[in-house]
């Protein structure tokens, strides 16, 4: 079987292509790493979860949440959650 006809399985059977959900797991371990009492190293987070440039990380965070990471930050000061609610689990971002 090729990876091509694998990732179509795939994608019939879960709805999304593999990478796609490498990708929503990387950023989900990443935001449910952030805390946002305390200052963030975000270059230092992205790379722990696998991002190996920020280029590619900055894209990806403002793809999954519409904003930059010190705009998201400044979000979740601004608006805290309940610890274990949904939204302290991590995002699940549409396609």
């Amino acid at each position: 079987m090729s990876g091509n006809h694998l990732a179509t399985l795939f994608k019939d059977h879960v709805g999304v292509t593999p990478k796609r959900v490498a990708r929503i797991y990387r950023f989900a371990r990443l935001i449910g790493s952030v805390d946002a009492l305390r200052p963030v190293d975000w270059s230092e987070l992205a790379h722990t979860v696998g991002y190996f440039d920020h280029a590619h990380f900055s894209r990806e965070f403002k793809d999954f949440t519409g904003h930059t990471p010190t705009e998201y930050l400044a979000l979740r000061c601004r608006f805290p959650v309940e610890p274990g609610s949904p939204q302290d689990v991590g995002p699940m971002p549409d396609d």
